[in-house]
């Protein structure tokens, strides 16, 4: 399991497993496909790459953390959940996009929630 931080890097924002992106609580926000992010409606939304998480404009949803944090995500569930998503997906484009230095100003919850 790989986990996510945000620009504080305080809190862990999303987990990524068996290339489904989660937020921490286990609630399934995305499935990445090569590097493409398709969220709960199958669309692309993001992309994760070079241990990052972009938004289609580059700018930086979140990055690779450690922490010590002991996560219990239900993998069944999520699995679930991603096979849904998987079976929405009817475009595979994926746009090409431009990594930034900058972050983006909202929270990667905030960010998928309108999917």
């Amino acid at each position: 399991m790989t986990l996510l931080a945000g620009k504080s890097g305080a809190k862990i924002d999303a987990v990524f497993l068996n290339n489904i992106l989660a937020l921490p609580n286990g609630v399934v926000i995305g499935v990445v496909l090569g590097h493409c992010v398709f969220d709960r409606r199958g669309v692309v939304r993001a992309k994760y790459f070079t241990h990052t998480l972009y938004d289609l404009d580059g700018k930086i949803l979140a990055k690779e953390a450690s922490s010590d944090s002991n996560f219990h995500i239900d993998l069944l569930k999520m699995q679930e959940q991603g096979w849904k998503i998987i079976s929405l997906i009817g475009d595979h484009d994926c746009p090409r996009i431009t990594p930034k230095k900058q972050w983006s100003t909202v929270p990667v919850e905030e960010y998928f929630a309108d999917a």
